[in-house]
C-alpha cells in the first residue's frame, strides 16, 4: 500500500470502489499509519474539516471503524486528531440473514473484535464528541 501511495502522486482518500470504500479506509484497516498520514495530508483538507478523516462508504463505514475493528490504536488516534467522529454509526451485517441494520460505533466494533482497551479509549473519546475534543 505504501508503495502505491508513493508511486501515485494524485492518490486521494476519496471513495473509489463500488461500495464507496477508499484508499484511506484500506490504509486504516491495514494499520499503515504512514499511509494514513500521507493520504490525510493529500486530502487538501485541514485537520477538523468536514470529511478530512474520510467519507463513509454505503453502509456508513468510515476509516475510523476499519482501524478500530482491526485494533490499530495509533491510526484511530490520528483519525480522531483529523476530526473523525467517535460517535459515528455504521451498519453492520447481522449474522442471521445478512441484514445490515445493526448500528454500531467504532468502540462497539473494537469491543466485538476483542480490542477491549481500544474500545474503552474510543468510548472516552466518544463522550467528548467529534474529534474527541
Amino acid at each position: 500500500l505504501a508503495a502505491i501511495l508513493l508511486l501515485t502522486p494524485h492518490c486521494t482518500p476519496l471513495p473509489s470502489n463500488a461500495e464507496g470504500g477508499s484508499p484511506l479506509q484500506a490504509a486504516a484497516a491495514s494499520g499503515c499509519l504512514r499511509c494514513v498520514e500521507m493520504l490525510l495530508a493529500r486530502s487538501g483538507l485541514g485537520k477538523g474539516a468536514r470529511g478530512a478523516a474520510g467519507e463513509p462508504d454505503r453502509t456508513g463505514f468510515l476509516p475510523l471503524h476499519a482501524a478500530a475493528f482491526r485494533g490499530h490504536r495509533d491510526v484511530c488516534e490520528t483519525l480522531l486528531e483529523w476530526g473523525a467522529d467517535a460517535r459515528a454509526l455504521c451498519s453492520v451485517a447481522q449474522a442471521q440473514g445478512g441484514r445490515r441494520d445493526a448500528q454500531q460505533t467504532s468502540a462497539d466494533l473494537a469491543q466485538q473484535a476483542g480490542h477491549v482497551a481500544l474500545a474503552a479509549y474510543l468510548r472516552s473519546r466518544r463522550e467528548r464528541g467529534r474529534g474527541g475534543r
